[in-house]
């Protein structure tokens, strides 16, 4: 399960790619 963390890391930063893609006047704290 030690890949579990970098899997689910590389989802939430393509989701959040998608997400600013889709709504760019919004910011979103890190």
């Amino acid at each position: 399960f030690k890949n579990s963390p970098t899997l689910f890391d590389e989802a939430l930063h393509r989701d959040l790619t998608d997400f600013r893609t889709q709504h760019p006047d919004l910011t979103l704290l890190q």
